[in-house]
């Protein structure tokens, strides 16, 4: 499946890149190099012995500098709807953020080649839990209670933070509530119900407890999950957590695994646009927006019903390019006159109260909504913020340096969590999420770190137990 996937990639990505040559004002030669890179950048990790965080974060980084980049230029009038700041659009400029990107495209190639060179592979650890009959007899008899206690759970939670706003993307809580308790639901909202099915479901395949369509079912109630928990929260991420867990399932599979794949992938595809479709009024935005800059395109079409049905498509596609902050973030810092170490301390330090700008918005002067109810802000992600440095080295060096802890830290989770690869995928993922969404509230940021650490904490300890029951 995955080699056939990465033919069609390769065909588009060289059609897109083309368009994206004819349109890009600047060099075409530093425009070629910057392809090159990002096309080498994201097909490293992808081999015999991989690393999770590496797939993850090259794809966020390629999807929010290479496709977003020559996207925009080619097909949406260069129209970079959030971020930009005081970019000037020249081609100049164009030109030194695609060496700065290059910079660091280069930088996680670096980094990725360095760590197959010196970490040790993941298959020495092999210490996976085979239960014993009266254990194995357990879980098959109850999995499905299991699974629907656990599912029924979630419901509870989702319903409970919904209705009473606790922790919701963008909202204000309207009521007030012990710090612990907020703690415990938004941990088990953002990842800490997926962990759990991460556990039941790599006992079972790993134990041959499951026909082909159990599989199905299993995956079918992950992605439930996902998606009752995002509701709840207002996030249209929902495919996140799922896709994650679901490749690493597909990954461990011998039998069927394109048809999983092929089907689990079309189910989280349906459930992210029943996202879309529910909280973008729930969020106070339109379904269908900038009317003005559809008809810039000036796209002959004289059927009103075709015209009406590609003004959807594009509005979809803007919806979602309009959230691939990346390059047009690092556009609104290269912009800045005041870049440098000061500036960076500066950004550490800061923190964010209620009707306060943020301090990326502030610097790019874009005043966004901030009040007792609402909070809407853009972020300069890690690239971004790590760039207020102003220096090309020190962004390499950190990048470089982050991908070699975080992929260290998934080989710790693989060594002490079972060899659960469905862990490592989860947590790869949403460490990968959070480097993309780094820049807000800086001094609150060990808070997730913390949070991931609790939840390995509570894994192991649960591994434990079940070893012990298992004697």
């Amino acid at each position: 499946m995955f080699r056939y996937l990465k033919y069609i990639f390769i065909t588009v990505f060289t059609i897109l890149f083309f368009i994206g040559l004819d349109n890009y004002i600047g060099s075409k030669l530093l425009y070629t190099l910057f392809s090159i890179l990002a096309l080498i950048m994201v097909l490293i990790p992808f081999k015999k012995e991989f690393y999770f965080f590496e797939i993850f974060f090259t794809i966020i980084i390629f999807t929010t500098f290479w496709l977003d980049f020559v996207v925009t230029i080619s097909f949406l009038n260069s129209n970079f709807i959030e971020g930009r700041g005081a970019f000037d659009f020249s081609a100049n400029s164009f030109d030194k953020i695609l060496i700065i990107v290059n910079y660091l495209f280069l930088s996680i190639i670096i980094s990725i080649i360095t760590r197959s060179y010196f970490f040790p592979k993941k298959k020495l650890f092999l210490n996976k839990l085979n239960l014993l009959s009266h254990s194995r007899l357990f879980f098959e008899k109850n999995r499905f209670l299991l699974f629907f206690g656990l599912i029924s759970f979630v419901f509870i939670i989702s319903y409970i933070n919904f209705y009473f706003s606790i922790y919701q993307r963008g909202v204000i809580s309207k009521i007030e509530i012990n710090f612990l308790i907020e703690g415990i639901i938004k941990w088990l909202l953002l990842f800490g119900f997926s962990s759990f099915f991460c556990i039941l479901i790599d006992l079972l395949i790993s134990n041959k407890i499951y026909k082909k369509t159990h599989i199905f079912f299993y995956s079918f109630f992950l992605i439930l999950e996902t998606f009752m928990s995002n509701i709840s929260i207002l996030s249209r991420g929902n495919f996140l957590n799922s896709s994650s867990i679901i490749f690493a399932v597909y990954k461990q599979m011998n039998k069927h695994r394109d048809i999983f794949f092929t089907i689990s992938s079309l189910i989280i595809f349906l459930f992210f646009l029943a996202g879309i479709i529910i909280l973008t009024p729930l969020r106070g935005e339109p379904l269908l927006t900038n009317v003005q800059e559809f008809n810039k395109l000036n796209i002959s079409l004289d059927q009103s019903i075709i015209k009406e049905k590609f003004y959807i498509f594009y509005n979809f596609v803007e919806l979602i390019f309009s959230r691939l902050f990346g390059i047009e973030a690092l556009m609104a810092v290269y912009s800045l006159d005041n870049l440098g170490f000061d500036l960076l301390f500066e950004a550490m330090k800061d923190k964010p109260e209620i009707g306060k700008i943020s301090f990326f918005d502030s610097l790019k002067h874009d005043y966004r909504i901030n009040n007792s109810d609402v909070v809407s802000i853009t972020l300069p992600g890690i690239v971004g913020f790590l760039y207020y440095s102003g220096s090309i080295y020190f962004l390499s060096i950190s990048i470089f340096l982050i991908v070699l802890f975080f992929s260290f830290f998934e080989l710790l989770i693989y060594r002490f969590c079972n060899n659960n690869l469905l862990l490592c995928s989860l947590f790869s993922q949403v460490i990968a999420y959070r480097l993309w969404h780094f820049g807000y509230n800086f001094s609150n940021t060990y808070l997730i770190i913390l949070a991931i650490f609790f939840n390995i904490l509570i894994i192991i300890i649960f591994y434990k137990i079940i070893k012990y029951k298992n004697k």
